[in-house]
């Protein structure tokens, strides 16, 4: 079982606050609850003053609630971050599939955005919808795809779902360049490449353990491993 990734919503990047008497501002009262503070008319179709107060319940882990207020949110208007909100609240009530569907929305919206784009992409591979990673990178720009993160993440969705010496393959490119994106302890593209490595052999006829796959330097994030010469 795969642990649920941590998601977060993102405000729109550069977007103008609301004037004081229409953003939706939300207060604890003595009994720490949210409340709502009444909105005046206009404030009702206002798109953002929903999504904003979808992120204060979202904040408060109260994701049926947030779910409610992004949902009015697009009502009045699609946007890309009332989809991403939206999605979010799905992922944590572990609606999984319809999580996921909501994200590949957002990013529809929003194509070029790199950081969604990884998102959405880490997602799939954490949930292993590794059809849903093979066709967010196709959806992306050459530009996007070249991203080496971006592949890495493409590599580890093609070489799951039964490609594994493409899979390899790619992986093998990747770590002879800089991913600033991997950290040390993020095993999750070394484990990636000794799947697609066993797999491989196991088609040649050969059985590997995990200790006898050699990986590539720059994408063995194993912390504490010794590699046995």
């Amino acid at each position: 079982e795969v642990a649920l990734p941590v998601v977060k919503p993102n405000r729109p990047k550069n977007a103008a606050p609301l004037p004081a008497e229409q953003f939706v501002r939300c207060e604890e009262d003595a009994d720490g609850r949210l409340l709502h503070v009444a909105f005046k008319d206009a404030d009702r179709f206002n798109w953002y003053a929903w999504y904003n107060l979808g992120l204060c319940w979202y904040a408060r882990d109260e994701y049926d609630l947030a779910k409610e207020m992004f949902e009015k949110s697009l009502a009045l208007k699609a946007s890309t971050w009332a989809y991403h909100g939206l999605a979010s609240a799905e992922l944590a009530l572990g609606n999984r599939e319809k999580g996921m569907l909501l994200m590949t929305k957002a990013l529809a919206m929003n194509p070029d955005n790199l950081g969604l784009a990884k998102e959405t992409m880490r997602l799939g591979c954490g949930f292993k919808q590794y059809a849903l990673v093979c066709r967010v990178y196709d959806s992306l720009s050459e530009e996007m795809q070249a991203v080496p993160m971006i592949r890495a993440f493409y590599a580890m969705a093609v070489g799951y779902a039964g490609q594994p010496e493409k899979g390899m393959t790619m992986l093998e490119e990747i770590s002879r360049t800089v991913v600033p994106d991997m950290r040390e302890g993020d095993d999750s593209v070394t484990s990636a490449y000794i799947y697609c490595a066993k797999a491989v052999a196991a088609k040649n006829g050969t059985v590997l353990d995990d200790e006898a796959v050699e990986v590539p330097q720059g994408i063995d994030f194993r912390m504490f491993h010794v590699t046995k010469k």
